[in-house]
């Protein structure tokens, strides 16, 4: 990861994380059903076939 003194990428994580746990209190689902990281790639997002 690239050196971030402004603590953004942490910022954005930890939101991340709060994100994930608070949906998942309000949807009664289990935490894991939100993923923090995007589980695509950014090449299969910008190559795929749209229908």
């Amino acid at each position: 990861m690239m050196d971030d003194p402004s603590g953004t990428a942490r910022e954005h994580r930890a939101g991340a994380e709060l994100a994930c746990i608070e949906t998942a209190a309000q949807t009664f689902l289990e935490e894991d059903t939100f993923p923090i990281d995007c589980p695509y790639s950014w090449d299969s997002i910008m190559h795929r076939e749209l229908a």
